[in-house]
């Protein structure tokens, strides 16, 4: 899953609704959707966001590798065993703190 859609879950993140509990209000405060129970505490909410920044860099870190290597063959040039081991490397790091981040925003 790409980054850009783990973002999309931000808003979701971000704040939720008062809940009603046998007509009485229920403050909401450090609590998110999406436990069994309904909410997730804020400490995994916080968890989530550092998740989807770290899967963000690493996601922009590849795409800066990336891009450096094909300009590399554009120029007629060939990268040596060392850059494609590197981009190889940040691939996997983008692809693990992706799934981290899936695992606790909960999608």
């Amino acid at each position: 899953m790409a980054v850009a859609s783990l973002v999309a879950l931000a808003p979701a993140v971000q704040a939720a609704p008062a809940l009603v509990t046998q007509g009485a209000p229920v403050s909401t405060a450090g609590v998110v959707p999406g436990s069994a129970a309904g909410v997730v505490p804020a400490p995994a909410r916080d968890a989530c966001g550092r998740a989807l920044a770290a899967a963000g860099r690493a996601e922009r870190e590849y795409d800066l590798m990336r891009h450096r290597l094909l300009r590399i063959i554009a120029g007629g040039g060939h990268p040596d065993t060392a850059q494609r081991q590197a981009l190889a490397v940040a691939e996997a790091e983008r692809d693990m703190w992706a799934a981290h981040a899936r695992r606790l925003c909960g999608t």
